[in-house]
């Protein structure tokens, strides 16, 4: 055999020996088939049970089509997809990490419990309905990719987890938070201005958001920059630094159309009143921030909520907020206000008004305010709080004095001085005057006289004259 010829055996059996080919393995539950733990690069599906790694890993793709995975204290490494056919569980026994990156999550056929584990892709995909990614101290995270795909994201299908964003210097693209609460899809919408341009690792500089589909716990108001603000829902910020900054926008439910859980009735007024407002710990009030700058699709129905401008995304809450009563929102309240009414009462023209609460906490008092052009508002009375505690209690204070167009609210006051306001309550009176009417002679044969005092006649007045066999003998209108 010449060298040449034996040299390019040798090479071949070289690559045949080094060459690794992807191979399919599926565990049943107990074992794999084809049998052999699998080797870096094969691609895993599990049909049944819980598969346990005992080592670090890497897959090329991973399937759960009726089984979990439990990575232990071990980590993942998954190249090109995720794909969820039933219901699973990828979980871990201390937080570890599946590392999708540049792969794609499908989440098709049941719903994905991330249990202790933070799962890593670039893009997610919804094709079934019904299929919520919920949490159990873990979360879905995006990597720092420039742009990523999001399929099919709604009320149905969206992550009821926290989900965290990975940014780098130079990624300045739009990102929508696919979250939720289960029932309701709430996307926080972040565009990063400034990521610092150190980066040790991809997994550096981030900003991560969960929401919470209730009112927050944290009561005040600071009045100077609002109105009021959402008691439905708030979202809750972190970063990895203060350095990391962009703009937020947030979404709202415009007359139960699409996202949200704050529901706006009217958009005539959006653009001038709506705001967001965050949290600020260190005056425990909720603050407006940036400029009001609402916009409305009425195709869709989906409507995009203000902006702020460069805002820092530290460890903090945030939700709608408007700065006039014209667009109010049911408020963070000290109290659960469970309803809020005012009834006209005519016979003694006054009005009734009545609200229940519940959950009381350190709550002073109720002034009942009164206005009649929505803007300049006064106090007709004072009702004192039942003191702390979870019973229901039924309030209601009586206005003897109305005007014939009455707006009413409660401001709620605080033992600290806190004060926020309740929704506005409208109340129309339509004025009636008795008119006195004579007739006279009584009885007559051919003329007779005709005298009415106190008419209005803002409308014009219909008058007919009918005799004893129910005929009408005279009829006239009226006008002035």
């Amino acid at each position: 055999m010449n060298k040449k010829l034996k040299f390019l055996m040798l090479a071949l059996a070289a690559f045949v020996c080094t060459t690794a080919y992807s191979v399919t393995k599926t565990w049943n539950g107990s074992a794999w088939s084809p049998t052999g733990t699998p080797a870096s690069g094969d691609a895993v599906i599990i049909a049944s049970g819980t598969y346990s790694l005992s080592t670090n890993l890497q897959f090329l793709s991973l399937t759960l089509s009726g089984g979990s995975i439990n990575l232990g204290s071990n980590t993942l490494r998954v190249t090109s997809a995720i794909s969820i056919k039933s219901a699973g569980t990828i979980q871990a026994s201390s937080l570890s990490m599946l590392d999708a990156t540049g792969a794609s999550l499908t989440i098709d056929g049941g719903n994905l419990t991330l249990n202790n584990v933070e799962v890593v892709v670039t893009s997610l995909s919804f094709v079934s309905s019904h299929d919520i990614i919920s949490s159990n101290s873990g979360f879905l995270s995006f990597d720092d990719n420039t742009s990523h795909a999001l399929s099919s994201v709604d009320n149905t299908s969206h992550v009821n987890a926290k989900v965290r964003l990975y940014l780098k210097n130079g990624n300045n693209s739009i990102f929508n938070f696919p979250i939720g609460d289960g029932t309701v899809y709430s996307p926080f919408i972040f565009d990063p201005k400034n990521v610092p341009g150190s980066q040790s690792n991809p997994f550096q500089h981030w900003v991560e958001v969960t929401y919470v589909g209730s009112q927050a716990s944290q009561k005040g108001l600071d009045l100077s920059t609002l109105n009021s603000a959402s008691g439905y829902e708030y979202w809750i910020t972190a970063s990895s630094s203060s350095n990391v900054t962009g703009t937020i926008a947030l979404r709202y439910d415009n007359n139960g159309t699409k996202t949200g859980k704050t529901v706006v009735g009217s958009v005539t007024n959006l653009a001038a009143d709506l705001k967001l407002t965050q949290y600020d710990a260190s005056i425990a009030k909720w603050v407006g921030i940036g400029s009001t700058n609402a916009a409305n699709t009425p195709s869709t129905g989906i409507t995009t909520s203000t902006s702020t401008s460069n805002s820092v995304v530290p460890t903090s809450n945030w939700t709608l907020a408007s700065t006039n009563a014209r667009t109010s929102f049911t408020i963070a309240l000290p109290v659960n206000l469970i309803n809020f009414n005012a009834a006209a009462n005519k016979n003694s023209k006054s009005v009734e008004v009545s609200w229940s609460t519940t959950n009381e906490e350190n709550n002073s008092h109720f002034e009942i305010m009164h206005a009649n052009d929505f803007v300049n508002w006064t106090s007709i009375g004072t009702v004192y709080s039942k003191g702390n505690g979870n019973d229901m209690n039924v309030y209601s204070f009586t206005d003897i004095n109305p005007s014939n167009i009455n707006q009413y609210k409660l401001k709620i006051v605080a033992l600290n001085g806190e004060v926020s306001y309740s929704n506005i309550q409208l109340v129309k009176f339509t004025e009636t005057v008795s008119a006195t009417v004579n007739i006279y002679p009584n009885p007559a044969n051919a003329n007779v006289n005709l005298s009415i005092n106190n008419m209005d006649m803002s409308t014009p007045v219909s008058i007919q004259l009918v005799n004893t066999m129910g005929q009408v003998v005279f009829e006239q209108i009226i006008t002035e």
